[in-house]
Protein backbone atom coordinates (compact mmCIF):
# COMPACT_ATOMS: atom_id res chain seq x y z
CA UNK A 1 0.00 0.00 0.00
CA UNK A 2 1.35 3.44 -0.88
CA UNK A 3 1.76 6.21 1.69
CA UNK A 4 -1.20 8.01 0.13
CA UNK A 5 -3.40 4.92 0.33
CA UNK A 6 -2.42 4.31 3.94
CA UNK A 7 -3.28 7.85 4.98
CA UNK A 8 -6.47 8.04 2.91
CA UNK A 9 -7.84 4.82 4.42
CA UNK A 10 -7.83 6.46 7.86
CA UNK A 11 -9.72 9.56 6.69
CA UNK A 12 -13.47 10.08 6.90
CA UNK A 13 -15.46 10.29 3.68
CA UNK A 14 -17.10 13.58 2.79
CA UNK A 15 -20.89 13.41 2.86
CA UNK A 16 -23.37 15.40 0.80
CA UNK A 17 -26.21 16.85 2.86
CA UNK A 18 -28.30 18.31 0.05
CA UNK A 19 -27.18 21.93 -0.41
CA UNK A 20 -25.82 22.10 -3.99
CA UNK A 21 -22.42 23.70 -4.47
CA UNK A 22 -22.02 27.12 -6.05
CA UNK A 23 -21.18 26.24 -9.64
CA UNK A 24 -20.47 29.76 -10.91
CA UNK A 25 -18.96 31.81 -8.12
CA UNK A 26 -18.38 35.55 -8.31
CA UNK A 27 -16.27 37.32 -5.72
CA UNK A 28 -14.51 40.57 -4.89
CA UNK A 29 -11.52 41.31 -2.69
CA UNK A 30 -11.78 44.06 -0.08
CA UNK A 31 -8.60 45.06 1.76
CA UNK A 32 -9.39 46.46 5.18
CA UNK A 33 -7.56 49.59 6.26
CA UNK A 34 -6.11 52.68 4.64
CA UNK A 35 -2.65 51.19 5.25
CA UNK A 36 -3.18 49.15 2.06
CA UNK A 37 -2.69 52.38 0.08
CA UNK A 38 1.01 52.46 0.97
CA UNK A 39 3.33 51.70 -1.98
CA UNK A 40 4.74 48.49 -0.49
CA UNK A 41 1.38 47.00 0.49
CA UNK A 42 -0.14 48.08 -2.83
CA UNK A 43 2.51 45.93 -4.51
CA UNK A 44 1.80 43.00 -2.16
CA UNK A 45 -1.95 43.28 -2.71
CA UNK A 46 -1.43 43.31 -6.46
CA UNK A 47 0.62 40.10 -6.29
CA UNK A 48 -2.06 38.41 -4.20
CA UNK A 49 -4.91 39.53 -6.45
CA UNK A 50 -3.10 38.48 -9.63
CA UNK A 51 -2.23 35.04 -8.29
CA UNK A 52 -5.61 34.34 -6.69
CA UNK A 53 -7.48 35.44 -9.81
CA UNK A 54 -5.33 33.13 -11.93
CA UNK A 55 -5.89 30.17 -9.61
CA UNK A 56 -9.65 30.63 -9.20
CA UNK A 57 -10.24 31.06 -12.92
CA UNK A 58 -8.08 28.15 -14.11
CA UNK A 59 -10.11 25.36 -15.79
CA UNK A 60 -7.74 22.61 -14.63
CA UNK A 61 -7.84 23.67 -11.00
CA UNK A 62 -11.61 24.12 -11.21
CA UNK A 63 -11.97 20.63 -12.63
CA UNK A 64 -11.85 19.07 -9.16
CA UNK A 65 -15.11 20.81 -8.26
CA UNK A 66 -16.96 19.03 -11.06
CA UNK A 67 -16.74 15.87 -8.93
CA UNK A 68 -18.95 17.56 -6.34
CA UNK A 69 -21.81 18.69 -8.58
CA UNK A 70 -25.24 17.71 -7.30
CA UNK A 71 -27.83 15.89 -9.38
CA UNK A 72 -29.15 18.30 -11.99
CA UNK A 73 -26.15 20.63 -11.85
CA UNK A 74 -23.93 21.02 -14.90
CA UNK A 75 -20.32 22.14 -15.06
CA UNK A 76 -17.75 23.22 -15.56
CA UNK A 77 -17.38 25.03 -12.26
CA UNK A 78 -16.11 28.60 -12.60
CA UNK A 79 -15.04 31.49 -10.37
CA UNK A 80 -14.83 35.06 -11.67
CA UNK A 81 -14.17 38.44 -10.14
CA UNK A 82 -17.03 40.87 -9.61
CA UNK A 83 -14.66 43.83 -9.80
CA UNK A 84 -11.10 44.83 -9.06
CA UNK A 85 -9.89 44.81 -5.49
CA UNK A 86 -11.01 47.68 -3.30
CA UNK A 87 -9.80 49.27 -0.07
CA UNK A 88 -12.10 49.84 2.88
CA UNK A 89 -10.87 53.07 4.48
CA UNK A 90 -10.50 52.57 8.22
CA UNK A 91 -7.96 52.79 11.01
CA UNK A 92 -5.36 50.07 11.51
CA UNK A 93 -6.94 47.94 14.25
CA UNK A 94 -4.98 45.65 16.54
CA UNK A 95 -7.89 43.17 16.64
CA UNK A 96 -10.93 42.47 14.49
CA UNK A 97 -13.67 40.07 15.56
CA UNK A 98 -16.24 38.27 13.46
CA UNK A 99 -18.79 40.80 14.70
CA UNK A 100 -16.52 43.62 13.51
CA UNK A 101 -16.39 42.05 10.07
CA UNK A 102 -20.19 41.79 10.10
CA UNK A 103 -20.44 45.54 10.73
CA UNK A 104 -17.96 46.24 7.92
CA UNK A 105 -19.99 44.09 5.53
CA UNK A 106 -23.18 45.93 6.52
CA UNK A 107 -21.46 49.22 5.76
CA UNK A 108 -20.36 47.98 2.34
CA UNK A 109 -23.92 46.92 1.53
CA UNK A 110 -25.44 50.15 2.81
CA UNK A 111 -22.94 52.22 0.80
CA UNK A 112 -23.71 50.35 -2.42
CA UNK A 113 -20.38 48.53 -2.65
CA UNK A 114 -21.98 45.07 -2.76
CA UNK A 115 -24.22 43.79 -5.55
CA UNK A 116 -27.98 43.92 -5.13
CA UNK A 117 -28.61 40.70 -7.07
CA UNK A 118 -26.91 37.34 -7.46
CA UNK A 119 -25.91 37.12 -3.80
CA UNK A 120 -26.65 33.38 -3.72
CA UNK A 121 -23.44 32.87 -5.75
CA UNK A 122 -21.39 35.84 -4.55
CA UNK A 123 -18.52 35.88 -2.04
CA UNK A 124 -17.30 38.92 -0.14
CA UNK A 125 -13.58 38.37 0.50
CA UNK A 126 -12.01 40.44 3.30
CA UNK A 127 -8.24 40.73 3.83
CA UNK A 128 -7.09 42.09 7.18
CA UNK A 129 -4.14 44.49 7.55
CA UNK A 130 -0.70 43.16 8.54
CA UNK A 131 -0.50 42.42 12.25
CA UNK A 132 -4.24 42.60 12.90
CA UNK A 133 -5.47 39.66 14.98
CA UNK A 134 -8.69 37.92 13.91
CA UNK A 135 -10.91 36.58 16.69
CA UNK A 136 -13.71 34.13 15.88
CA UNK A 137 -15.24 32.27 18.84
CA UNK A 138 -17.02 29.92 16.40
CA UNK A 139 -13.71 28.47 15.24
CA UNK A 140 -11.96 25.81 17.30
CA UNK A 141 -8.70 27.81 17.23
CA UNK A 142 -10.55 31.11 17.88
CA UNK A 143 -7.58 33.46 17.29
CA UNK A 144 -5.13 34.08 14.47
CA UNK A 145 -2.48 34.55 17.16
CA UNK A 146 -2.90 30.81 17.80
CA UNK A 147 -2.97 29.67 14.17
CA UNK A 148 -6.32 30.75 12.70
CA UNK A 149 -5.57 31.88 9.13
CA UNK A 150 -9.03 32.39 7.63
CA UNK A 151 -12.76 31.81 8.05
CA UNK A 152 -15.91 31.70 5.95
CA UNK A 153 -19.62 31.83 6.62
CA UNK A 154 -22.73 33.93 6.13
CA UNK A 155 -23.49 37.48 7.18
CA UNK A 156 -27.17 38.25 7.71
CA UNK A 157 -27.53 41.91 6.77
CA UNK A 158 -30.28 44.46 6.20
CA UNK A 159 -30.86 46.38 2.97
CA UNK A 160 -33.49 49.09 3.27
CA UNK A 161 -35.40 47.05 5.81
CA UNK A 162 -35.11 43.79 3.91
CA UNK A 163 -33.13 40.81 5.20
CA UNK A 164 -30.15 39.93 2.99
CA UNK A 165 -27.64 37.08 3.36
CA UNK A 166 -24.10 37.48 2.03
CA UNK A 167 -21.49 34.75 1.89
CA UNK A 168 -18.07 35.86 3.05
CA UNK A 169 -14.54 34.72 3.65
CA UNK A 170 -11.84 36.55 5.56
CA UNK A 171 -8.09 36.05 5.86
CA UNK A 172 -5.42 37.51 8.10
CA UNK A 173 -2.06 38.63 6.71
CA UNK A 174 -0.14 35.44 7.54
CA UNK A 175 3.37 36.72 8.14
CA UNK A 176 4.89 34.05 10.36
CA UNK A 177 3.66 35.50 13.65
CA UNK A 178 -0.03 35.77 12.77
CA UNK A 179 -2.16 33.19 10.98
CA UNK A 180 -0.57 30.18 9.28
CA UNK A 181 2.66 30.23 7.28
CA UNK A 182 4.23 27.59 5.07
CA UNK A 183 7.71 26.99 6.53
CA UNK A 184 10.98 26.47 4.69
CA UNK A 185 11.86 22.95 3.72
CA UNK A 186 15.17 21.84 2.23
CA UNK A 187 15.87 24.14 -0.76
CA UNK A 188 12.46 25.80 -0.57
CA UNK A 189 12.28 29.09 1.29
CA UNK A 190 9.44 29.92 3.67
CA UNK A 191 6.49 31.48 1.91
CA UNK A 192 6.00 35.23 1.87
CA UNK A 193 2.96 36.74 3.62
CA UNK A 194 1.07 37.39 0.40
CA UNK A 195 1.66 33.78 -0.68
CA UNK A 196 0.38 32.36 2.62
CA UNK A 197 -2.66 34.62 2.47
CA UNK A 198 -3.39 33.71 -1.14
CA UNK A 199 -3.38 30.00 -0.29
CA UNK A 200 -5.62 30.63 2.73
CA UNK A 201 -8.15 32.49 0.58
CA UNK A 202 -8.03 29.70 -2.02
CA UNK A 203 -8.80 27.26 0.81
CA UNK A 204 -11.75 29.33 2.04
CA UNK A 205 -13.16 29.86 -1.45
CA UNK A 206 -13.14 26.09 -1.98
CA UNK A 207 -15.05 25.59 1.26
CA UNK A 208 -17.50 28.34 0.39
CA UNK A 209 -18.14 26.86 -3.05
CA UNK A 210 -18.86 23.33 -1.77
CA UNK A 211 -20.42 24.08 1.63
CA UNK A 212 -21.62 27.69 1.59
CA UNK A 213 -23.99 27.41 4.55
CA UNK A 214 -21.38 26.18 7.03
CA UNK A 215 -22.92 28.36 9.75
CA UNK A 216 -25.96 26.04 9.72
CA UNK A 217 -23.84 23.13 10.99
CA UNK A 218 -24.91 21.95 14.46
CA UNK A 219 -22.41 22.28 17.29
CA UNK A 220 -22.63 18.59 18.15
CA UNK A 221 -22.87 15.24 16.36
CA UNK A 222 -26.57 15.60 15.61
CA UNK A 223 -27.83 15.51 12.04
CA UNK A 224 -27.49 18.82 10.18
CA UNK A 225 -30.56 20.66 8.88
CA UNK A 226 -31.93 18.98 5.77
CA UNK A 227 -30.70 20.53 2.52
CA UNK A 228 -28.74 23.26 4.30
CA UNK A 229 -25.20 21.87 4.31
CA UNK A 230 -23.26 20.76 1.25
CA UNK A 231 -20.12 18.59 1.28
CA UNK A 232 -18.86 18.05 4.82
CA UNK A 233 -18.38 15.35 7.46
CA UNK A 234 -18.34 15.24 11.25
CA UNK A 235 -14.99 13.88 12.45
CA UNK A 236 -13.55 13.88 15.98
CA UNK A 237 -15.91 16.60 17.15
CA UNK A 238 -15.40 18.91 14.15
CA UNK A 239 -17.12 19.51 10.83
CA UNK A 240 -14.56 18.99 8.05
CA UNK A 241 -14.91 20.47 4.56
CA UNK A 242 -13.35 19.73 1.19
CA UNK A 243 -10.02 21.58 1.67
CA UNK A 244 -9.64 20.16 5.18
CA UNK A 245 -9.17 16.66 3.79
CA UNK A 246 -5.68 17.24 2.30
CA UNK A 247 -4.62 19.08 5.47
CA UNK A 248 -5.74 16.11 7.56
CA UNK A 249 -3.97 13.79 5.10
CA UNK A 250 -0.76 15.80 5.48
CA UNK A 251 -0.84 15.31 9.26
CA UNK A 252 1.95 17.42 10.82
CA UNK A 253 3.65 18.28 7.51
CA UNK A 254 1.50 20.94 5.79
CA UNK A 255 4.25 21.47 3.21
CA UNK A 256 2.91 18.37 1.46
CA UNK A 257 -0.29 20.13 0.35
CA UNK A 258 0.91 23.68 -0.31
CA UNK A 259 2.17 24.19 -3.84
CA UNK A 260 3.20 26.82 -6.36
CA UNK A 261 2.72 26.58 -10.10
CA UNK A 262 2.17 28.35 -13.39
CA UNK A 263 -1.42 29.26 -14.21
CA UNK A 264 -2.56 31.20 -17.25
CA UNK A 265 0.81 32.84 -17.77
CA UNK A 266 1.22 33.73 -14.08
CA UNK A 267 4.19 32.01 -12.40
CA UNK A 268 4.55 30.92 -8.78
CA UNK A 269 0.85 30.91 -7.99
CA UNK A 270 0.48 29.65 -4.40
CA UNK A 271 -2.42 27.33 -3.58
CA UNK A 272 -3.41 24.52 -1.27
CA UNK A 273 -4.16 21.35 -3.20
CA UNK A 274 -7.73 20.06 -2.89
CA UNK A 275 -9.19 16.59 -2.45
CA UNK A 276 -10.17 14.34 -5.34
CA UNK A 277 -13.25 12.35 -4.36
CA UNK A 278 -12.77 10.19 -7.43
CA UNK A 279 -9.20 9.17 -6.59
CA UNK A 280 -9.32 9.55 -2.78
CA UNK A 281 -6.11 11.57 -2.88
CA UNK A 282 -4.90 15.17 -3.13
CA UNK A 283 -5.56 16.66 -6.57
CA UNK A 284 -2.26 18.05 -7.90
CA UNK A 285 -2.12 19.59 -11.39
CA UNK A 286 0.99 18.73 -13.38
CA UNK A 287 2.00 22.40 -13.56
CA UNK A 288 2.36 22.59 -9.78
CA UNK A 289 5.20 21.48 -7.51
CA UNK A 290 4.64 20.62 -3.82
CA UNK A 291 6.63 22.63 -1.31
CA UNK A 292 7.75 19.25 0.04
CA UNK A 293 8.54 16.16 -2.06
CA UNK A 294 9.44 13.25 0.21
CA UNK A 295 8.12 10.09 -1.39
CA UNK A 296 4.44 10.93 -1.14
CA UNK A 297 2.19 10.13 -4.09
CA UNK A 298 -0.37 12.60 -5.39
CA UNK A 299 -3.00 12.22 -8.07
CA UNK A 300 -1.61 14.18 -11.01
CA UNK A 301 -4.12 15.63 -13.43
Amino acid sequence: MSQTDTQASALPELQFYGRPMIVDLSYRLFFLGSIWSSPFLTEQANKLETALTAALSDPTLNGVFDQYLARGQTGPATATTAGNRAIVAMDWPAVLTRDDLHRIAQGLLTNGRLPKTGLDSYALALILPPGTILIDPRDAVQSSAKGLASIHGTFHLTDQGNAVSVYFCAAVWSDGTNGVSVPAFQANAAWLPWENTCAALYHEMAELRTNPNVDDAPDDDSAPPENRLGWTVRFKGKWLELPDMPVLWAEDLPQKVFCKGSVGGVDNVPIQVLWSKQHVAPHLPLTFTPQMHHGFRYKAV
